[in-house]
C-alpha cells in the first residue's frame, strides 16, 4: 500500500479532501462545490475557525451543515457553494496565543484580520461580520 491511499478514511476528492473541485456528474454550469474544515473550541478557549469567502459573490459563506463531538469541543464545518471558496483560518491555542492564515488571494484582508484577530483579539464571530463588510 502506497502512502497516498487512505487507510479508514474517506475517498479523496470534493468532501474527503476539501479540494473544492466541482461534484463529479453536476451538469456545466451547475457545479456545486464542497469543503470540510476543523473546528474546534475547547473549555480553555483553544479555537480553530475557519471563515468561507466567496470572491465571486463577495460576500461570507456560513456552514451548510456542521458536526460536533458530544462534549462540543471538536468537529467539522461543512461548505457547499456554487463558486470555489477561500478560507481565513483563525487559531488560539489554549494559552491564548493567537495566529491567523489566509489563503492565496485574500491577501487584501491581512491587515484587517491582524488588527481584529491579534490586537484587538475580536472572537471570531466579530471578525467574520468585519471581513463580510470589508468585502462590499
Amino acid at each position: 500500500m502506497t502512502e497516498s491511499e487512505p487507510v479508514g478514511h474517506p475517498a479523496p476528492g470534493p468532501v474527503g479532501a476539501g479540494s473544492g473541485r466541482p461534484e463529479a456528474g453536476v451538469p456545466a454550469g451547475e457545479a456545486l462545490y464542497r469543503y470540510t474544515r476543523d473546528w474546534r473550541w475547547t473549555r480553555l478557549d483553544g479555537i480553530t475557525w475557519s471563515i468561507a469567502v466567496c470572491m465571486t459573490c463577495r460576500r461570507v459563506v456560513k456552514p451548510t451543515s456542521i458536526r460536533r463531538t458530544r462534549s462540543g469541543t471538536h468537529g467539522e464545518d461543512y461548505y457547499e457553494h456554487e463558486h470555489p471558496l477561500k478560507f481565513v483560518l483563525l487559531t488560539q491555542s489554549n494559552s491564548k496565543i493567537r495566529h491567523y492564515y489566509l489563503d492565496m488571494g485574500l491577501e487584501f484582508l491581512d491587515e484587517p484580520v491582524r488588527s481584529l484577530w491579534i490586537f484587538r483579539r475580536l472572537w471570531p464571530q466579530e471578525v467574520a461580520e468585519e471581513v463580510e463588510k470589508s468585502l462590499r
